[in-house]
């Protein structure tokens, strides 16, 4: 069976900790039809994927990066008999380590470069001397530790001032709360017309 998770389409916002529940909620479905046994077999980041859902069989990964907690349970990540990887990487945050440009020097202008860094530059040609590559890497990990602080910090001032930017908003920001249903109202169907006529009514409002 192939599986896509709730990001299909869009894993700007994906959250590898719901994404093996979504993986979970596929192996339920298969031993629901009767399949005796499941096998995984992830291509790319669904080989890391599926290397992360096995390694949670001890149940390790109580909290987010940001602190939140994931509040998974054993019960969504029923075992499978075995694991096939194609491809497979060494995960988001090391590829984003290894492939981030350090040269870039304003986050708010990407084409703005430390040309001492720019490994397409014309002071540097490949294979790249020993030094430069050092310098490269150290400079890659410098920029990630940079943008993580910032993304930290913008969450506790969001979490700091909670309310706050719907309130700046006045009547042009609505935020949508149907009673009962999940982030995505996966599975709850029956809600989505809810949802649609509430923001239907706030948009013919405005």
């Amino acid at each position: 069976m192939g599986l896509n998770s709730r990001y299909v389409g869009n894993d700007t916002v994906l959250l590898t900790e719901r994404a093996i529940q979504d993986l979970g909620a596929g192996v339920q479905f298969l031993r629901g039809l009767g399949f005796e046994k499941v096998v995984l077999i992830g291509n790319s980041s669904g080989a890391a994927l599926a290397i992360f859902y096995r390694a949670q069989a001890k149940l390790t990964a109580h909290r987010f990066p940001d602190g939140d907690p994931t509040h998974l349970h054993p019960d969504d990540l029923p075992p499978a008999c075995g694991i096939a990887l194609c491809a497979a990487h060494q995960g988001r945050s090391k590829l984003m380590r290894d492939w981030i440009d350090p040269s870039v020097i304003d986050e708010h202008d990407p084409l703005s470069a430390d040309l001492a860094l720019d490994m397409y530059g014309a002071r540097h040609r490949v294979p790249y001397s020993a030094e430069f590559l050092a310098r490269f890497r150290a400079a890659q990990q410098a920029r990630l530790d940079r943008l993580k602080s910032w993304a930290l910090e913008r969450l506790r001032l969001l979490r700091s001032t909670r309310g706050a930017w719907m309130k700046a908003g006045g009547r042009r920001i609505r935020n949508v709360d149907i009673v009962g249903g999940n982030h995505y109202l996966a599975g709850q169907a029956e809600l989505v017309p809810r949802a649609a006529d509430a923001i239907a009514e706030w948009a013919n409002a405005l």
